[in-house]
């Protein structure tokens, strides 16, 4: 069974074709996870519009705090509610490429975690850049992953065998998926698809494009995510 976890907040104008591109791939036993950090515009209306039962939808509280830790819990109370073997997870504005299960499930056999390449998209049009061209984005060592956190959320999949090691999240952590990818590495389980299989939208309200970010605010998650990992009993 494959469970697929996304956070939504005012998510309405790309999230019914991002799940209709992950509802192609499921079968009748699979699930999409929904958590809504309360939304204030047509996103849930969106989503029942559908009329899936594969989609299961739960309310969600905001933390306070920047809007990464927002987005951080969020996901982890989609996580929480995820029944099956297999957790996918997608933001809400992408768009999944065909074959994207399909392939992931392959390598999920030898990896706890597999996270994958990506075209960037940005005003309907496919771009030709990719994250990543010809080799792994994922460094040697944890203090390379911790400076450079190449994980991307929206890219991962993982084995429910996973979620003893990540939940709970910390709860001082701000990025998910920085935390999540690290604790793969250092189980030495994380494997990457140099093919991309998502079109990663980009636009103006991208919580992960801020490039606004303070020096200190980028030291400080790091730090965090550094000491969360060293007292994390593997």
């Amino acid at each position: 069974m494959i469970s697929v976890c996304i956070a939504t907040y005012n998510g309405q104008d790309y999230i019914k074709e991002q799940i209709t591109s992950i509802l192609k791939q499921l079968s009748s036993e699979d699930e999409i996870i929904i958590s809504d950090d309360k939304s204030y515009d047509d996103t849930i209306e969106i989503i029942t519009s559908i009329n899936d039962k594969r989609i299961k939808i739960y309310n969600h509280s905001p933390l306070k705090g920047s809007s990464f830790r927002k987005a951080t819990f969020n996901f982890e109370n989609a996580i929480k509610k995820a029944k099956g073997d297999y957790i996918f997870l997608s933001d809400q504005d992408d768009i999944w490429l065909p074959n994207k299960v399909e392939k992931t499930l392959k390598y999920l056999d030898d990896y706890l975690l597999i996270t994958s390449n990506f075209y960037f998209y940005r005003d309907n049009q496919k771009l030709n850049k990719r994250f990543i061209d010809n080799f792994s984005p994922i460094r040697s060592s944890l203090l390379g992953n911790l400076y450079h956190l190449p994980f991307k959320g929206c890219c991962f999949a993982f084995k429910k065998e996973l979620l003893q090691y990540i939940l709970p999240f910390p709860r001082n952590i701000i990025v998910h998926d920085a935390w999540i990818g690290c604790v793969a590495f250092r189980l030495k389980s994380i494997g990457y698809i140099s093919e991309p299989l998502i079109l990663h939208r980009i636009h103006g309200n991208n919580v992960s494009y801020n490039k606004n970010q303070p020096f200190l605010f980028r030291i400080q998650y790091r730090m965090k995510l550094l000491l969360n990992l060293i007292f994390k009993r593997f």
